[in-house]
């Protein structure tokens, strides 16, 4: 485990927002999404940030929250790790960035 953070932290540390939001939305969905989700008028500056973590719907069932994090934390390790073992890390946080 500690390898895999060496070797990626930029993927490590998505991945670990990815699981801390996916627990807490599953505890506290409703507040969960309307402070963080990114919608038509956002309230708050942090929205158009946290949106890319947030989507989706909050009426939708917790298995389904889950496997859709459990699918993108499987395609994001190997294709974001073999991007930022092959390129680095500073280039993997530039297109992150760049993609948002």
């Amino acid at each position: 485990m500690k390898r895999i953070i060496k070797i990626y932290p930029v993927v490590s540390i998505l991945i670990v927002i990815c699981l801390l939001l996916g627990i807490l939305t599953t505890f506290w969905g409703s507040v969960m999404y309307d402070l963080f989700a990114f919608h038509s008028k956002p309230i708050y500056c942090w929205q158009y940030f946290s949106g890319t973590f947030m989507h989706g719907s909050k009426e939708a069932p917790v298995w389904f929250i889950w496997f859709h994090l459990v699918l993108n934390t499987l395609m994001l390790l190997p294709f974001g790790g073999l991007l930022e073992y092959k390129r680095g890390s500073k280039y993997v946080f530039l297109v992150l960035l760049l993609l948002w």
